[in-house]
């Protein structure tokens, strides 16, 4: 059998494909089935998620993190991810922008301008771009749920995922550094020598992540390298009925 993670990529533009009623695998280990969308495409699931990222953003008094006005009409997602409990409903989400049109376009360049090495991390978009970058934001998770690593272990996973889905080498985010471990279960890595910044404010230490799909394999542990490639072949299945490549929306911010 082909390898699932090779098969997600559509031929050899790397055209990715969300079905009318998007994308998603489930989570063997909690349960929960994770989704992923355009705005457009599922307006009422988008209001949801955008509604649970700012309760969960305000309880932190970081809600102008969000900046939901900027980005409620969804012209600047390309896709957004979604927890889905069967008796809770949405327990948590994800959204997605890129592939990058340009450095200029990553939210990253605005959150870490405190930093005295922002020329390293315009020297790192100025290179990776070109070979195909999205950019991860927005992650919230319930707190009922939050607490349960299988559930954030899912949710890091759909990092990569993204990047199958888009096409692009690259996924990156910016994350505090208590999140750290999170992240790097799925293969994300900090920007070396890079010092946290107090973004959004005084209370965290945010830095640089990123994710290589050509190094996945090395960098993910095996237990999230093993769950990464059993979705692949849902994610492929969910794909298969119908599909338009994703429009490259997140190119610019806002």
């Amino acid at each position: 059998m082909a390898d699932p993670l090779a098969r997600l990529l559509s031929g050899p533009s790397y055209d990715a494909q969300i079905v009318g009623g998007g994308v998603g695998f489930a989570d063997a280990r909690t349960g929960l089935r994770f989704e992923a969308y355009r705005p457009s495409e599922a307006p009422d699931l988008w209001n949801i998620y955008l509604n649970g990222a700012e309760e969960c953003y305000r309880a932190y008094g970081v809600e102008s993190a969000l900046d939901r006005r900027m980005i409620e009409d969804g012209e600047s997602t390309a896709l957004f991810w979604v927890a889905i409990d069967a008796d809770l409903g949405v327990v948590g989400g994800l959204r997605i922008h890129g592939p990058l049109a340009s450095p200029m376009a990553a939210y990253a360049l605005w959150e870490l301008r405190s930093s005295d090495k922002l020329d390293v991390i315009e020297g790192l978009l100025e290179e990776r771009v070109p070979l195909g970058v999205v950019e991860g934001k927005g992650a919230w998770m319930l707190p009922s749920c939050a607490g349960e690593r299988g559930a954030s272990d899912a949710l890091a996973r759909c990092y990569v995922h993204s990047m199958y889905l888009a096409g692009t080498r690259f996924a990156m985010c910016t994350a505090s550094d208590h999140a750290l471990t999170r992240w790097k279960t799925s293969g994300a890595r900090p920007v070396a020598d890079f010092a946290p910044v107090p973004y959004p404010d005084e209370r965290y230490r945010t830095v640089m992540l990123w994710w290589d799909r050509q190094t996945l394999g090395e960098s993910a542990s095996p237990a999230q390298w093993s769950h990464i490639r059993e979705e692949a072949v849902q994610l492929l299945a969910d794909r298969s009925g119908l599909g338009r490549p994703l429009a490259l929306a997140g190119s610019q911010v806002g």
